[in-house]
Parts: structure tokens; sequence; C-alpha cells
């Protein structure tokens, strides 16, 4: 469920471009002048201030040249993997279903504090 909140809340979009770019190593700066933008234009979606529209999603997935698939493919995976844990737990009995929510616990508490 969380990654629904990511797409949603922007984080996911800010994510996506700044890891395309930096694959593509090239700087905010130069892709927002490439895509005609102003320049801080790829700053201000990396930094939250703005989401890309419809249209400029579609112009930063053909600067990438990938599909507007591909965009959201990790976010989709992710999702299924995480519906796949979720039917896989269904199964298991009580004590076990406690022991793999420690455990989520642990490691989110651990990510928090990197």
């Amino acid at each position: 469920m969380g990654n629904k909140n990511l797409i949603v809340n922007g984080e996911y979009v800010r994510q996506r471009i700044t890891e395309l770019r930096e694959q593509k190593c090239v700087s905010e700066y130069r892709m927002s002048k490439d895509l005609g933008q102003s320049k801080g234009y790829i700053q201000n979606i990396v930094k939250g201030r703005a989401l890309p529209s419809l249209a400029v999603l579609f112009d930063i997935c053909e600067y990438f040249g990938i599909t507007v698939q591909d965009f959201w493919a990790e976010a989709k995976s992710t999702r299924t993997e995480s519906s796949q844990a979720t039917l896989d737990i269904t199964g298991l009995g009580e004590d076990e279903v406690k022991a793999i929510l420690n455990l989520a616990e642990m490691l989110k508490s651990k990510k928090s504090d990197e």
C-alpha cells in the first residue's frame, strides 16, 4: 500500500526522474534546458515544489528513450511483490504473522535511522 502513496504524493515521480537522470549522467539544469523548460524546472520537481504535466511526462519519457509504461514499471513491480507477500502471509498462523510484522517494524525503524 505504501507504494500507492508514493505515486499519489509524487515521491515516486521525483525518485524515478532522479534515477533516470543519474543513469544518463545529465544535470537537472541540462535536462531542464533539453526539455525546453526553465533552468530550474527539473530541480523544482525533484525538490517537491512541482510535478510535471502529463505532456511533460511524455517528453521526459522520450528524453530517456523509454515508454510511459517503462517509467511506471518499477512502481508496478513493487506493488505486485507487495500483493504476493500479502497472499503468502494469509495462510500463516498467528505467531508467524506476528513474527513477520515484528520483522517489518524492525526493518522500517532501521531504514528510518539511515
